[in-house]
């Protein structure tokens, strides 16, 4: 965590950045996680400039403390459970100028108990092509069987590159 960082930051002077520096970085390079947002474009960006197609995609859920949060960058409240469209997310749902809206949303929606995270992880593309198209295949079907929304999909793989050839 944050604590260990810095003990290590500290005993190995100029070894690593300080967390404002790593923060700066972050939002310099727009690596900025939001709600319900669907990086495809960054990602197929990422996978032009270093030439490759292939990689594992992985999802992750881990339990949260439940709160709620305003994000100023989105204009939108953060935390509540997030309604799904076809089993997709809807980006920015919880956004209100009004007190009663927001009281009504604490008062009868969710705070979300878990975060999920879908991540890429692309692989070299000096590796064995059959062996990763397989491996990729299997992990990209897997992600996309639980959701529901076609278009999403569709959308999805067009902008990876990717043959669907059965939903």
């Amino acid at each position: 965590g944050k604590l260990t960082y810095e003990f290590v930051r500290m005993n190995l002077i100029a070894a690593l950045p300080a967390i404002p520096t790593l923060n700066n970085l972050i939002l310099n390079a727009n690596l900025r996680v939001a709600e319900a947002e669907f990086r495809f474009d960054a990602l197929q960006q990422h996978l032009l400039s270093i030439h490759t197609k292939l990689g594992f995609v992985s999802e992750d859920c881990t339990g949260v403390i439940r709160k709620i949060k305003y994000d100023v960058t989105t204009n939108s409240f953060v935390g509540f459970a997030t309604p799904l469209a076809n089993g997709v997310p809807i980006a920015q749902f919880y956004q209100t100028d009004s007190y009663e809206q927001l009281k009504s949303w604490f008062d009868t929606i969710d705070k979300a108990p878990l975060l999920n995270v879908h991540m890429f992880q692309p692989l070299p593309s000096n590796n064995t092509e059959l062996v990763h198209q397989l491996h990729f295949s299997i992990m990209f079907f897997e992600f996309m069987g639980k959701v529901k929304n076609k278009n999403f999909k569709t959308n999805a793989a067009i902008m990876l590159r990717i043959l669907i050839k059965k939903f």
